[in-house]
């Protein structure tokens, strides 16, 4: 049954912009990896780059806004939970170790997955977890430094973020730093109620430039092309971030409901990520070889395959959170 939302339940306009946000992971990925489209100016493409790079720029600022999501609106620290989630990364783990052997590849490097906030496997899961044990510090950090210290500490950051741009070696936001800024500046904007003007104008004229310049860029020959490629994948892209903030403004706008069905269904929505990710492409293999033989089918195929992942993470968070409750001292 729908309700209005309180303040201590979760807004599901909230948690279906969620899920959007795991699919729009799901699409990026697929045309990255699936089409081969990350290979541009290395390989031949067979796809047209304007309409690639179209919904490459509609899809890439979906991790920044996953981050702003739990930035708005704060992450509560619990030592179950975080034993929970530790555990639910090693179990998942398991669910891509048999899955690839399953498909016929290599197994192994288990080393790398049992403590999985130790390593970069998921990348976007190691960030997460190590923001999840200093968000703590954070929110007591704000309280004490007042909001004109806080507002000059997110004006150097974004400075620091965007001059990373300037860096072709290395991707700097696919780390703790890159998530901690964009959380931080959630943080922010939630502080001073950050009113944004238009966010559905303010979307679309982000939007319009991100795929203006990676369209022109891929036009360039050669390897040159790969400058399209760095504009979409490197997160602390102006045009990205804005895009990810206007996202957000624009679902909170809607008036707020709770369903309970739809907040529990979703509650595993991080398995979408992992399992995807954890099985070494398996998924995006079958999905491009579906979209060759038919569009509808291969893009079908990507929202079908992340609902199944979704199903399946119901039954590996219940045994995490069992395992993690009956360690001691963590139940309470």
């Amino acid at each position: 049954m729908e309700q209005i939302v309180k303040h201590s339940e979760r807004n599901s306009n909230i948690e279906m912009l969620r899920l959007l946000l795991m699919l729009f992971i799901c699409y990026w990925h697929f045309v990255i990896y699936g089409l081969g489209f990350h290979d541009l100016g290395k390989a031949n493409y067979d796809y047209n780059t304007a309409v690639t790079t179209f919904w490459c720029s509609l899809f890439v600022p979906a991790v920044n806004c996953f981050v702003f999501i739990s930035g708005w609106y704060g992450m509560r620290f619990k030592i179950k939970k975080f034993t929970t989630l530790a555990i639910f990364g090693f179990l998942c783990f398991i669910v891509c170790e048999i899955i690839k052997y399953a498909a016929g590849k290599p197994v192994g490097g288990v080393i790398f997955h049992l403590f999985p906030i130790s390593c970069y496997n998921w990348w976007f899961f190691t960030a997460y977890m190590q923001l999840f044990l200093i968000a703590p510090f954070i929110e007591y950090g704000i309280e004490k430094i007042g909001t004109k210290n806080f507002r000059f500490i997110i004006i150097a950051l974004t400075v620091i973020n965007i001059l990373n741009l300037t860096s072709q070696t290395h991707n700097h936001t696919l780390t703790l730093y890159g998530v901690l800024y964009i959380y931080m500046l959630a943080r922010y904007m939630r502080t001073v109620d950050f009113k944004m003007w238009r966010p559905g104008i303010v979307f679309l004229m982000s939007f319009m430039a991100l795929w203006g310049l990676t369209y022109f860029t891929s036009l360039i020959p050669g390897e040159g092309k790969r400058i399209s490629i760095k504009l979409l994948e490197f997160y602390n892209n102006p045009f990205t971030i804005i895009m990810a903030v206007s996202l957000f403004y624009i679902i909170k706008s809607i008036k707020p409901y709770c369903n309970k069905t739809i907040n529990k269904w979703l509650k595993p929505i991080l398995t979408i990520y992992l399992i995807e990710e954890g099985t070494n492409g398996i998924f995006y293999e079958v999905e491009g070889c579906l979209f060759r033989e038919n569009v509808f089918v291969g893009i079908l195929s990507i929202s079908v395959i992340a609902i199944v992942i979704i199903v399946l993470g119901h039954p590996l968070l219940k045994i995490s959170s069992a395992i993690s409750g009956k360690m001691p001292g963590l139940n309470k």
